[in-house]
C-alpha cells in the first residue's frame, strides 16, 4: 500500500464509527408541505417541526446526554446518529446506553402525539462515515428502509439491532425478570409475510405516568395506603390514555383514504389491547373501530 493510500485509509478509519441510526418520518407532513401556498402555511409547518425537534432534542429539554448524538430535522424527517464511542461509554456499557436511547424514543413519540403529530420510524445498528459534507451510513440506509416497511405509526427496530442486544454480554448482569428484552420493550407485528419488531411506546410512556404532586397526593403518600396509591397511578395513566385516544380520533377525522385509515385502525387495536386493564378505572379509554 502506498503512503498516500495508507494515509487515506487512516483518515477513513478515523471518520468511521459504529452506532445507532434513527430515522423518523412525520406522517402526513409531506402532503402538508406540498399543499403549502403561503408564508402562514410555512410558519405552521416550521412550528410543527420545532415541536418534533424539541421532543427528540434532549439538550433543548435540559436532559443530560453524554452520547454525543447528532440530530437533523429535514423537511418531514428527523434523523439521529448515536455513536458507539462516546463519553457515556466510558462509565457504562453500550447495552445500557444504546437501549436507553432507543426506549427514550417512546416518550418523544408520546410528546409528538400529544401535539397531534403521528410518526413512523426505523432504528438500526451499523456504521457511519462522515467527512465534511459527505455522509455515508448503512445504519441510516437500513433505518430509512425499515421506516417504509413497518407501515404502521410505530418505530421499527431492525432484526440485527435486536440481535445485537440479545447477544450482548452486559445482558448477563440482569436477572430474567429485570432483563429489558423480557419486559415487552419491543413487540412484533406481521406485515406482508414478514415479522417486524417495534418499540412498545405505550407500555414505556404510559407506565411512567404518575399523579400530579399536589397536597392531596402527598397526603396519600404519607398514609402509606398502597392500594389507594396504586389507584391514583392507574387514574393518572388512564387520563394519559384518554389523551392518546382523543388525538387518534382527531387525526382520523381528517383522513378519507381507506388505506391510511387502516394504519390508524392498527393503532386503535394496539391502543385497545394495552388499555384493557384500565377499563376498570375508566371504560372510556377504549376506542371503537374506525374502518
Amino acid at each position: 500500500m502506498t503512503t498516500t493510500s495508507a494515509v487515506k485509509m487512516k483518515n477513513i478509519k478515523k471518520r468511521t464509527s459504529s452506532g445507532i441510526s434513527i430515522f423518523i418520518d412525520l406522517l402526513g407532513f409531506g402532503r402538508k408541505i406540498l399543499d403549502a401556498t403561503s408564508y402562514k402555511d410555512i410558519s405552521k409547518l416550521a412550528d410543527s417541526l420545532d415541536i418534533v425537534r424539541d421532543a427528540f432534542d434532549y439538550k433543548k429539554k435540559g436532559a443530560p446526554s453524554s452520547t454525543e448524538e447528532k440530530r437533523y430535522a429535514l423537511s418531514d424527517s428527523v434523523i439521529t446518529f448515536i455513536p458507539l464511542k462516546s463519553e457515556a461509554m466510558k462509565y457504562t456499557n453500550s447495552f445500557d446506553v444504546l437501549l436507553n436511547e432507543i426506549t427514550t424514543l417512546a416518550y418523544d413519540q408520546m410528546i409528538c402525539i400529544e401535539h397531534g403529530i403521528f410518526i413512523r420510524g426505523g432504528v438500526s445498528y451499523g456504521w457511519f462515515y462522515e467527512d465534511g459534507d459527505n455522509f455515508i451510513s448503512d445504519a441510516l440506509t437500513q433505518a430509512a428502509a425499515l421506516e417504509k416497511e413497518i407501515w404502521a405509526p410505530v418505530i421499527g427496530i431492525s432484526d440485527h439491532t435486536i440481535n445485537y442486544f440479545k447477544e450482548h454480554n452486559a445482558r448477563n448482569f440482569y436477572s430474567e425478570d429485570s432483563d429489558p428484552l423480557n419486559r415487552k420493550t419491543f413487540l412484533k407485528m406481521r406485515r406482508n409475510m414478514k415479522t417486524f419488531y417495534y418499540l412498545n411506546y405505550l407500555k414505556i410512556a404510559i407506565e411512567a405516568v404518575s399523579p400530579k404532586v399536589n397536597e392531596e397526593f402527598r397526603a396519600l403518600l404519607r398514609s402509606d395506603d398502597q392500594n389507594k396509591i396504586n389507584e391514583a397511578y392507574w387514574h393518572a395513566q388512564a387520563e394519559a390514555l384518554l389523551l392518546h385516544k382523543q388525538q387518534i380520533l382527531k387525526a382520523v377525522k381528517k383522513i378519507k383514504d381507506k388505506e391510511i385509515r387502516k394504519k390508524y385502525q392498527w393503532l386503535v387495536n394496539y391502543h385497545n389491547k394495552f388499555s384493557k386493564p384500565y377499563i376498570k378505572v375508566n371504560p372510556a379509554v377504549m376506542i371503537e373501530n374506525i374502518v
